[in-house]
């Protein structure tokens, strides 16, 4: 799947290749390259690769599983959508592979070893206001099966989403950590189908939230194409909204968008509705209140409020000074979509961006496009996430910070989590007879005053059982709560300051 970037610039780039693989179909390969997108169709889809899955491409699921099997994952590729990639091999290099949504389940069919840092990524959800978008939380999950085979995991996890240990033993030699909520060149891209009729922009009603199950991307891509393939993965259907979330990067606030969609387009910035048309054959402007189609402008086509001038906008950390909010939803109701070809627009380009105020020509904008730094736009990523080890299974792990849950079980077959250094979390919940282990060293002086468990348990505990005498030192500065006859065992504490 080629990536079709071309000559941005100029206009010159397309969107980049994709395939959505039907359920009946049986694809072998030698090796797998994806820097495009690929998902299943139609039912649980198979992609059988002699070598390894490669590329920077997406791995999309919009409702259908997909599997790669037999090759490991080996650069680092994207996994966005509503459903499960699995993926069965026995080695990956996990390298900087980024779980935006939806899940990545490793279900090796035998012992398997993985390495690199990968990254689990999630957002929390905002609301409609000055300051925020419509967007729903999301949250990518790493989930490991080792039903076959023990999965060893040489790397940490950066984990912002959740971590879910589902079947087996799995060993992570490193860190599972959260992070400060940051920044990530591209925007949010979520796709709602609705049925026939498709209403985003009445700003009375409210707007439906961006889902993000289409992952992250370096442009609102879809208005540069005007493909009906009623299918989501390859291009328009009838009924369909596609969303974009982020901030667009200008220093003076002096900037301007022109849109050529059949059939909606909304855009907006800082919390204004700048464009805001239902008519496919008229242009719209961000800056001006009028439209037109070939040689005939029209008044009022834009019921957004036109805005010239944002101001100096916002730093954001690691990116400096200059970002504003955007929004941009793009939707069909039925037939043609996409890209409109006349006025200076084409078949693959819609949607015009200028650092400046353009004429109501598409020639006089370009495709709006991040170089994949972050120079154009960026979109909120990061925060604490979760672990989940599930009944009957087990996970040893280096240790674990910036953590906003810790569960260890839920009843039934106990569940085991084994903590060889210290660990920090908000909260630790033990159920159902499971046990953790910390296996920390003793130091020669030990401060008794970090946190207590005591019999009873502590902070909320509902039947907690552990025996022996009062111990010190849990991971913190979270809380723990032991839930129907948990256990926890310190091997060895250490002093922390």
């Amino acid at each position: 799947m080629n990536s079709n970037a071309g000559d941005i610039a100029s206009n010159k780039s397309n969107n980049a290749g994709a395939l959505a693989l039907t359920n009946t179909t049986t694809l072998n390969v030698g090796s797998f390259v994806n820097n495009g997108i690929v998902g299943a169709s139609g039912g649980a889809a198979t992609i059988t690769s002699t070598g390894a899955f490669t590329g920077t491409g997406h791995f999309v699921t919009n409702g259908q599983q997909l599997n790669l099997a037999a090759g490991g994952i080996g650069s680092p590729l994207h996994i966005a959508g509503n459903n499960t990639v699995n993926a069965n091999a026995l080695s990956h290099n996990l390298t900087g592979v980024e779980v935006q949504s939806g899940t990545l389940k490793l279900t090796p069919t035998g012992a398997a070893a993985t390495t690199g840092t990968l990254l689990v990524l999630g957002s929390p959800a905002t609301a409609v206001s000055g300051t925020t978008s419509p967007v729903a939380a999301v949250s990518g999950t790493l989930n490991l099966d080792g039903t076959s085979g023990v999965i060893t995991h040489t790397g940490n996890v950066t984990n912002s989403g959740l971590v879910r240990v589902s079947a087996g033993t799995t060993t992570v030699s490193g860190t599972i950590s959260g992070t400060t909520l940051g920044y990530t060149p591209g925007l949010l891209e979520g796709m709602i189908q609705n049925g026939t009729t498709t209403s985003p922009f009445d700003a009375t009603a409210g707007r439906q939230l961006n889902p993000g199950n289409f992952g992250i991307k370096l442009e609102p891509r879809m208005a540069q194409t005007n493909a009906v393939t009623q299918n989501a993965l390859t291009g328009w259907t009838d009924g369909q909204m596609w969303i974009y979330n982020g901030y667009i990067k200008d220093n003076d606030g002096v900037f301007s968008f022109l849109e050529n969609i059949d059939d909606n387009t909304g855009v907006w910035v800082d919390g204004i509705n700048v464009i805001n048309n239902s008519t496919f054959n008229v242009l719209t402007n961000s800056a001006y209140s009028i439209g037109f189609t070939g040689t005939t402008t029209s008044a009022g086509a834009n019921l957004g409020t036109p805005t010239q001038s944002f101001g100096a906008g916002i730093s954001l950390p690691g990116y400096g000074n200059g970002w504003h909010l955007i929004e941009i939803r793009f939707a069909n109701g039925g037939g043609g979509a996409g890209a409109v070809a006349n006025n200076g627009f084409n078949a693959n380009y819609g949607f015009g961006y200028k650092d400046g105020l353009g004429a109501m020509d598409g020639a006089d904008y370009i495709k709006p496009i991040d170089d994949g730094t972050g120079n154009l736009f960026v979109t909120p990523v990061g925060g604490k996430g979760s672990i989940l080890v599930d009944n009957g299974t087990t996970l040893n792990v280096g240790s674990f910070t910036d953590t906003a849950l810790v569960t260890v079980g839920t009843g039934g077959a106990p569940a085991f989590l084994n903590i060889e250094n210290s660990s920090t979390t908000d909260a630790l919940v033990i159920n159902a007879g499971s046990v953790v282990t910390l296996g920390v060293p003793v130091p020669s002086a030990f401060d008794p005053g970090i946190a207590s468990f005591d019999e009873s348990g502590l902070l909320g505990s509902q039947g907690g059982n552990l025996a022996g005498n009062p111990v010190q030192g849990v991971p913190e500065p979270g809380s723990a709560t032991l839930l129907f006859g948990g256990f926890l065992t310190i091997l060895g504490l250490r002093r922390r300051r």
